[in-house]
């Protein structure tokens, strides 16, 4: 509770002290409304579902529903991002942070349900995949924090492509925080729930469960690859995941 208390004042002074871009009140999508929006404002979500696939567009800005305002944690469930009807299925995650956004970036307080990843060429091997049904991060160091990430999967192989993976979460090549989530029931064929790829993320006080994958690399629940990075995992909760 302290950690909630602390984080929503950090959050209730950014609100404060820059511009709040309201949906639906003043835009009609979270897309319209993060690009109408400067470096440390707020997308402030009302209660409801949208069904969007978007992208922070390097906007190093706070995109949250009501709980970061009050702290209800009933907003969450009652404020739905559905990505299951994306413009085109090549990019098919429901939130892509991708383009270089800093560690002031955050995603907050959301169910984000439907997504199906986004095709990109891995600047490791430069080879293709499919990854991030929930939400991919590249690049980018922001924080995750207080969403339920539930039913998205990242297991499509479009011609060309090398595997599929990361159905709740993928970041690679970043330090992002992934923070106080519930990662459930999302489907990979490898990291079924989360991707780490050469990235040095922070895991904590999240539940990870019930989430399959497995078939390419391995990690129903979790998969966490690339040398001389690391992962900090503290205080998780993995359990019932599947490696098929």
């Amino acid at each position: 509770m302290q950690f909630i208390v602390l984080i929503l004042l950090a959050l209730t002074a950014s609100v404060t002290h820059a511009a709040i871009r309201r949906v639906p009140q003043d835009y009609a999508t979270i897309q319209a409304a993060i690009l109408a929006t400067q470096d440390h404002d707020t997308v402030l979500v009302a209660e409801g579902t949208y069904v969007e696939n978007f992208d922070f567009r390097g906007h190093n800005i706070v995109v949250g529903s009501e709980f970061v305002v009050d702290g209800n944690i009933d907003h969450i469930p009652n404020t739905i991002l559905d990505g299951s009807q994306p413009a085109n299925s090549d990019t098919g995650s429901v939130v892509r942070i991708i383009s270089g956004e800093d560690s002031t970036t955050a995603l907050i307080g959301f169910s984000i349900t439907g997504g199906t990843g986004t095709k990109f060429r891995d600047q490791s091997d430069n080879l293709w995949y499919v990854e991030g049904g929930g939400v991919i991060i590249e690049n980018s160091d922001p924080l995750i924090a207080f969403n339920v990430i539930v039913n998205n999967s990242a297991t499509r192989q479009p011609a060309g492509t090398q595997s599929a993976g990361g159905g709740g979460i993928r970041y690679g090549y970043c330090s992002p925080k992934i923070h106080n989530n519930v990662i459930l029931q999302n489907s990979g064929k490898y990291g079924g729930g989360i991707v780490s790829f050469f990235a040095d993320g922070d895991i904590r006080n999240n539940v990870i469960a019930n989430n399959d994958g497995g078939q390419a690399y391995g990690g129903g629940g979790l998969w966490i690859g690339g040398a001389g990075h690391s992962t900090t995992l503290i205080n998780n909760t993995i359990g019932g995941n599947e490696r098929a």
